[in-house]
């Protein structure tokens, strides 16, 4: 009996060891700081990365906005060209800013008043005509008062990474370490015929929406345009549903469906005149611009006078049908139309734009 017990316990021993042996980690432990510190590293670069593609998009929205026509009417729109967010800690690692706090250039457009001026992407905003600026909102305020042929003079400081030093006659030695240049610019508010924001969201959702906060384009939409083209069809959609007076027409918000809870986004040209916010959290008049639904004739006029957006802007218009075959492929259910559906079948929309083009 005892060498029975004997062999029960060792051979419990065994499968202990077994099992030890088993669930031994073969990969070295890394310190939890280290973590942090790579996981801090890749939020400024996610932020690199979101700020590159609102540039890009701007710059598309902005040549299909400045196709419009100017409606006489109307007093045009301020505009100088830049895109503004309150300093985090990521933007002040991003763009080696001294502190963190303040407001920061993440965006001039080209051939704007900002970029005639010399504004450049990182130069931190301290003055709006000599009044001290400390957030975005402070800059929504002043600029929305501005109007077009108006000046303004903005106060800048810029990192200046090499500042060369004379020593004696003849000598010269490079100083790296950081300077800070205060610079004033004088600027001419310029115009453009309609104020309609562009808005990108940091979902991976593939939607646009129009509003009477402006347009919103996600991440997952900008991921799923190719080129410019067809991020610029997309675009110009949303940009009849503006024009043509769609939104004051719309349907209503859905009420199937629930409401689009936003962690992070890039919200740009909030503002009239081009100053935008850094970060939109959740938000339901986001959600609830996603979820309006147009009838189809709507949709239809949106498709019409998009190609001829396209057209005006200089973009190759065949992109406006190729986009919806790409979404009839890769999302079939969109070749589907029946009495409910909010957009007409992708087939009847790519014939349609043919026949417009």
């Amino acid at each position: 009996m005892k060498i029975f017990k004997t062999y029960i316990f060792t051979a419990l021993l065994i499968m202990l060891c077994m099992v030890v042996a088993g669930c031994a980690t073969t990969y070295s432990k890394v310190d939890r700081a280290k973590i942090q510190e790579a996981e801090e590293g890749l939020k400024v670069k996610a932020l690199d990365y979101q700020l590159t593609q609102l540039r890009r998009v701007n710059e598309i929205w902005r040549k299909l906005v400045f196709s419009l026509p100017y409606d006489e009417k109307k007093e045009p729109c301020p505009d100088i060209g830049i895109i503004a967010l309150d300093v985090d800690v990521y933007s002040q690692r991003l763009f080696n800013l001294p502190e963190k706090k303040g407001v920061v250039i993440v965006y001039v457009a080209s051939d704007s008043p900002g970029k005639h001026a010399g504004l450049k992407v990182g130069d931190k905003l301290e003055k709006i005509n000599d009044k001290k600026i400390v957030n975005t909102q402070q800059c929504s305020d002043k600029f929305s008062k501005l109007k077009p042929g108006e000046g303004v003079t903005l106060t800048i400081s810029r990192k200046n990474e090499q500042v060369t030093i004379p020593i004696t006659a003849g000598e010269e030695s490079i100083d790296t370490t950081p300077q800070i240049e205060v610079l004033t610019r004088a600027i001419i508010i310029g115009k453009k015929p309609l104020n309609a924001p562009l808005n990108v969201v940091d979902m991976e959702e593939v939607n646009a929406a129009a509003s009477p906060q402006g347009v919103y384009i996600t991440y997952g939409m900008l991921r799923f345009t190719n080129t410019d083209d067809e991020t610029a069809a997309i675009l110009a959609h949303e940009l009849a549903h503006i024009t043509k007076g769609h939104l004051a027409k719309h349907q209503g918000a859905s009420l199937a469906g629930s409401l689009i809870c936003l962690s992070l986004g890039i919200v740009a040209e909030v503002f009239a005149p081009g100053s935008g916010n850094a970060v939109l959290r959740g938000s339901d008049a986001v959600s609830q611009s996603f979820q309006a639904q147009y009838s189809q004739d709507l949709e239809r006029e949106a498709d019409y006078y998009s190609v001829y957006y396209m057209h005006d802007a200089g973009y190759n218009m065949d992109v406006c049908g190729t986009i919806e075959e790409r979404l009839a492929i890769e999302v079939p259910k969109t070749m589907i139309s029946h009495f409910l559906a909010t957009h007409p079948s992708s087939p009847e929309r790519l014939v349609r734009i043919k026949q417009t083009i």
